[in-house]
């Protein structure tokens, strides 16, 4: 958990593994990983029981992710007013859906769409009268449609000014397009109001908007990355006026601000801590790396093995590299070793002695990729218990919040198209 692949050879990673859990590893290939990540019943080997565990319960996490979001569990016995003027379809289903979506990738369409439709339903059981302030909000795809598709009024809020520029370019592009094919009467002030503003704890929404916000929120993230999450969570906690949340979070290491753990009960039990090292791992996902193990050549995967050998040369010719950003090489069965390196250290000014390349040491860890293959393999089970660690982690800190009622944590998305699918959604 705590062992990046990089340091596979610096660290002697191999070596630290159980015994009986390296003997059983030794005796798999490459082919056999789908097996080993719980993805088929095939018998490969006898794993030990700790092992066989730990495979258990993340396959068990793994079909809780791939569960379709039910939307009985927040369906009304009543029946309320309706403001949907158009459903979305992630499939560009009609002419509509292509104008608001123009240049938006097949990812983000899927997000939006099931987005829509479980805000749609959550904010039906309010009687649709709550104001929606989606944080970090990039180019307000999904506000924009949010408000156009579904007649919701939503508040944005954008680090950078650059994506809310690009928003308003895109904003008066979609609604030349709305009016030339005479599609829905949508003026430029039912667009969402946008707030250019890096959040912290002491910027306050209802100041960022003054008396633009008449009613109680909805707060919304989509993908809310490292401590903008937090960010949100005690916003939600802390703000009388918030009544309701659906938080997407992402990218669990990428800030110093980011904060675990948040609740009360593993604050109290100091064991209970992350490195950055698991943060990162909490980011990776099973179904993602086997749909593309599928679709690849298995040789494309010997890149794990080429980084970790290459982290050896920097480590001992250019240490201040370490850990840096390589370029990306495309592995293939012809490309060796050296070639690799040129390419994936082009214009980085590194020096690495010729000899290094024929020598019996890089030799030895080339014939080793296999194993930093599985071990990348193994980190993989590990990182959907660590990520619903931190989640639930998140869902506690709100259940110990008054006047919090009641809190979800569902999976939306598909894993294999978004991987960080589970959605948070609490109300007051």
């Amino acid at each position: 958990m705590d062992s990046y692949v990089l340091d596979f050879y610096l660290d002697g990673h191999w070596c630290k593994l159980p015994t009986k859990w390296s003997e059983c590893l030794n005796k798999l290939n490459l082919f056999d990983i789908p097996w080993l990540l719980g993805f088929n019943d095939q018998s490969k080997c006898v794993l030990p029981l700790t092992l066989l565990c730990l495979r258990s319960l993340s396959t068990t996490i793994r079909m809780i992710r791939s569960k379709p979001f039910n939307e009985q569990i927040f369906s009304s016995p009543y029946t309320k007013h309706s403001q949907e003027r158009h459903q979305f379809s992630e499939n560009l289903s009609t002419g509509l859906d292509h104008i608001l979506t123009r240049g938006i990738k097949a990812k983000k369409r899927h997000e939006i769409q099931q987005l829509c439709k479980l805000i749609s339903t959550v904010m039906n059981k309010f009687d649709n009268n709550l104001d929606i302030i989606d944080f970090g909000s990039g180019k307000c795809h999904l506000s924009r449609i949010l408000g156009i598709c579904y007649g919701f009024k939503v508040f944005c809020i954008e680090a950078k000014s650059e994506n809310l520029n690009g928003a308003i370019k895109r904003e008066n592009k979609v609604l030349k397009a709305l009016e030339k094919y005479k599609r829905f009467n949508v003026f430029e002030e039912e667009m969402p109001v946008k707030a250019n503003c890096f959040l912290t704890k002491e910027n306050r929404i209802d100041e960022l908007f003054g008396d633009k916000i008449t009613r109680p929120h909805l707060l919304l993230g989509l993908h809310a990355c490292g401590s903008l999450s937090n960010l949100v969570l005690e916003e939600f906690a802390t703000n009388p006026n918030s009544h309701c949340l659906v938080l997407a979070c992402c990218c669990y290491m990428n800030s110093e601000l980011f904060r675990f753990p948040m609740s009360q009960l593993l604050k109290e039990n100091t064991k209970f801590t992350l490195s950055i090292s698991a943060k990162e791992l909490a980011c990776h996902a099973i179904e993602k790396f086997l749909d593309d193990f599928s679709k690849k050549e298995l040789d494309s995967l010997k890149v794990h093995g080429y980084r970790a050998c290459l982290e050896v040369l920097l480590e001992r010719y250019a240490p201040e590299k370490r850990y840096q950003s390589m370029r990306n090489v495309k592995i293939t069965t012809e490309i060796t070793f050296k070639e690799y390196v040129t390419k994936a250290t082009k214009g980085l000014n590194i020096s690495i002695p010729e000899s290094i390349f024929e020598s019996n040491e890089i030799n030895d860890f080339i014939n080793q990729t296999d194993q930093v293959i599985l071990f990348y393999s193994l980190r993989l089970l590990i990182a959907p218990l660590i990520e619903l660690y931190i989640l639930m982690d998140y869902r506690h800190y709100l259940c110990e919040q008054n006047p919090v009622k009641n809190t979800y944590l569902i999976p939306l998305f598909s894993p294999s198209i978004s991987p960080r699918n589970f959605i948070l959604i609490a109300n007051k």
